[in-house]
């Protein structure tokens, strides 16, 4: 059965009071089975759902309506201007080629995106403007992009929520895996720590102290 929920996901990216009901919604069409051994593969089955292409592109287009409606369907339109320049202008004024909406501007790729710096680049037609081009669509680029992966982790965390408890995992235990996993990561971010600090000239009292906690750590927590 097709599954949509590009519309969905819009309205999630606007809203600031419905996002319990919305995700609500989103996690009805993705009709996920509420099997799961613990709640790490029951987050594990919806990542790899929204990760999926045909529902990633959903959410990333669903994304990138909910930031044009923030943006108010801005549209930019250029002239050329002197020193190869280019300067916001009327529609009426405007020269279609360089012509970008919200959903345009984002959806540049990160090489085309980098190639703009470069006017002699055959990866677009934009020739000595290409660099002017690109200063005035970076903040809606950059920050679109940023709305876009802000809108999927959120996606993600609310409806792993909703398929934990739909699996009959308690809030409580929502999260145990990624706590362990945290703790694991900064006991390997204290030992790393440790070794720069000791070649940086930390006192023997000190590494002595180091040593104690270390020989302390619980096996699991140094996987």
């Amino acid at each position: 059965m097709k599954i949509n929920i590009r519309e969905d996901v819009k309205l999630f990216g606007v809203t600031k009071y419905t996002l319990k009901e919305i995700a609500q919604a989103i996690y009805s069409k993705l009709q996920l089975t509420p099997q799961a051994a613990n709640a790490e593969e029951a987050n594990k089955l919806v990542a790899d759902t929204i990760n999926s292409k045909t529902i990633a592109e959903q959410v990333r287009n669903g994304a990138i309506d909910s930031y044009n409606v923030i943006k108010k369907n801005k549209v930019f339109y250029f002239k050329e201007a002197p020193a190869s320049m280019l300067e916001e202008c009327s529609k009426e004024d405007a020269i279609a080629l360089y012509t970008h909406d919200v959903e345009k501007a984002i959806k540049i790729d990160r090489f085309d995106w980098k190639a703009l710096d470069n006017v002699d680049s055959d990866k677009h037609s934009f020739g000595a403007y290409s660099c002017s081009l690109r200063e005035h669509l970076s903040d809606v680029h950059v920050k679109g992009l940023a709305h876009c992966r802000d809108i999927k982790r959120d996606i993600i965390s609310h409806i792993s929520a909703l398929h934990r408890a739909a699996c009959g995992f308690k809030p409580e235990e929502d999260g145990l895996e990624d706590f362990k996993k945290a703790m694991i990561g900064n006991v390997a971010s204290l030992e790393s720590n440790r070794q720069k600090a000791i070649k940086a000239g930390l006192s023997k009292s000190k590494q002595a102290d180091m040593e104690k906690m270390v020989a302390s750590t619980p096996a699991w927590l140094k996987k």
